[in-house]
């Protein structure tokens, strides 16, 4: 798709529901009726709306990300390995793909 995204406020406007409720429908929250879900779905599958885990991540609690930090030569291999990366990543030089 090369035009601008499809929101959930695009899906909420097909199914004829507020965002809110096509929210809490995608969310699998059960305070919703049969009927918002079935309208909800149907508008999801029409447009091909797929939720932006960008978005999610800045509403939830986590990221699912991890992060490390240490000094480069603080433990024999795991901080020469990190090194071997950034000096790699200097040179613009792959990572062999048999290490």
């Amino acid at each position: 798709m090369t035009g601008p995204s499809i929101t959930i406020k695009d899906v909420a406007a097909l199914a004829g529901a507020s965002p809110a409720t096509a929210s809490r429908v995608l969310s699998g929250n059960p305070a919703t009726s049969a009927e918002s879900r079935q309208r909800v779905a149907a508008a999801v599958t029409q447009l091909d709306f797929h939720p932006n885990a960008q978005a999610r991540a800045l509403r939830s609690t986590g990221t699912n990300v991890i992060v490390t930090a240490a000094p480069l030569n603080s433990a024999p291999c795991p901080g020469r390995r990190r090194g071997d990366v950034h000096r790699r990543r200097r040179r613009r030089r792959p990572w062999p793909a048999d290490s």
